[in-house]
């Protein structure tokens, strides 16, 4: 839950790829479902871990096209009924009449991830609460609900603290992919569900990387073979945009498109330095706003005709194994959207994250190099670059230290579902949850 293939987001993307890899590794023969925004159940294929896996997919829908049965009130009424009248001759109706809430009722596991940082009202209360909403029809279908590594908060408003501290609170088992976020889930609970709460870096640090067809990156690789150090740098159109508000809404200091243009001039200013364009949200329709590729080729319009030999962007669309390839081809790495930068980081490639929330600082400090987050609400255009300098030439020693760390990082994310050597049963469903 919280994760799918169908956003144009390649960080959500890379969420469900891996997530998925984790239940395969301790559960090999599980059957997988996923719970995305798409239009109607189905049965997808995708490539996990380097293999073909067969996946159910269960959307929940929100809008208007109420008399769909996976429209979301269809769930909860339905489980809402078994609980209020429960009796084997009600429940045996409900499920005749809805099987997908049958379906719903046999799972054994839900593991929710909640897009990586979207367990918060960062991005507007109404995001929040659809994440809410299905995590609590999980708890009334008597499910056992797991919070994989994601980011918790902040919080802005009484209410959005008080709706995660009742799905925190009955949850399995809750996974903070930072430290700070360790701290302050076990702040908002009390002492007596301490024991439920675990550190773990994010999942995606063991999405597994796959080469491009040769006909998708010839012209890369022709233009790579030219070029010495070779600088990867993800560009965000959600802040080149200034956000869904369009003014600015993460309070950057620093006015994002004239960062950008500051930046790739520098870099095309040092010796021997080219720059390779990544994209990592690509998404449809109304969502524009969000689009990295639009934002790259605002930017390649003004930048290149100054530097077309030193500056690559790719037009083909590439998924969340691929692109993370390309990355991998880098000798250095900016990136303005995290996941961009845990596939660098992942790889061992010295990455600067561009913040604009705390989700950067917490990661980058989960595998030992938060020094390398620029946090764009704090600095000022000429303090980020001075940081960006430091980096850059320290990239070795950033190198070195993801050498170092990593595989044992990686070990631990694969063994997410084992505590201290023993495998997470899956147990009978709770039973006892109050409405």
């Amino acid at each position: 839950m919280g994760a799918g293939f169908d956003t144009g987001n390649l960080g959500v993307n890379a969420l469900a790829d891996s997530s998925l890899k984790l239940l395969r590794y301790q559960w090999p023969d599980a059957e997988l479902i996923l719970f995305p925004n798409g239009l109607r159940p189905e049965r997808i294929h995708v490539s996990v871990g380097g293999k073909s896996v067969d996946v159910g997919s269960i959307p929940l829908r929100y809008n208007a096209g109420l008399f769909v049965s996976w429209h979301y009130i269809w769930f909860w009424i339905s489980f809402v009924a078994i609980r209020i009248f429960p009796f084997p001759f009600v429940r045996t109706f409900i499920f005749h009449l809805h099987p997908l809430a049958r379906r719903l009722s046999k799972v054994d596991l839900f593991a929710d991830i909640t897009g990586g940082d979207s367990f918060s009202d960062i991005y507007g209360f109404k995001r929040y609460f659809q994440g809410f909403l299905e995590k609590w029809l999980v708890l009334l279908a008597g499910g056992k609900l797991i919070l994989l590594p994601q980011t918790y908060g902040p919080f802005r408003g009484p209410v959005a603290r008080r709706l995660a501290g009742y799905l925190l609170r009955r949850a399995q088992a809750v996974y903070c992919r930072d430290r700070e976020g360790y701290d302050y889930v076990r702040g908002l609970l009390s002492r007596r569900f301490h024991s439920r709460i675990y550190f773990l870096p994010d999942v995606a640090f063991v999405l597994d990387a796959v080469k491009p067809e040769p006909d998708q990156i010839r012209a890369f690789e022709q233009w790579r073979c030219k070029q010495g150090i070779l600088v990867g740098l993800n560009i965000s159109g959600l802040l080149y945009s200034g956000g869904y508000t369009g003014r600015n809404m993460f309070h950057l200091r620093v006015p994002y498109p004239e960062f950008a243009d500051c930046l790739i001039r520098w870099l095309l200013k040092e010796n021997n330095v080219s720059v390779l364009l990544i994209p990592h949200v690509m998404p449809q329709g109304d969502f524009l706003v969000e689009c990295d590729r639009q934002a790259c080729r605002d930017i390649m319009t003004r930048i290149q005709p100054d530097w077309k030999e030193r500056i690559f962007f790719p037009e083909t669309r590439f998924n969340q194994n691929q692109i993370k390839y390309l990355i991998g081809q880098c000798d250095f790495f900016i990136g303005s959207r995290m996941h961009a930068c845990i596939a660098a980081l992942s790889q061992c490639i010295p990455a600067i994250g561009i913040a604009y929330s705390k989700k950067f600082h917490g990661v980058f400090d989960s595998i030992g190099v938060a020094d390398y987050v620029v946090d764009l609400r704090n600095e000022t255009q000429e303090s980020a670059m001075q940081r960006i300098h430091k980096g850059y030439a320290g990239r070795e020693s950033c190198r070195t230290r993801l050498q170092q760390t990593l595989p044992t990082i990686q070990e631990r994310i694969m063994n997410i579902f084992r505590r201290e050597g023993e495998q997470i049963p899956v147990s009978e469903k709770i039973g006892e949850l109050k409405i």
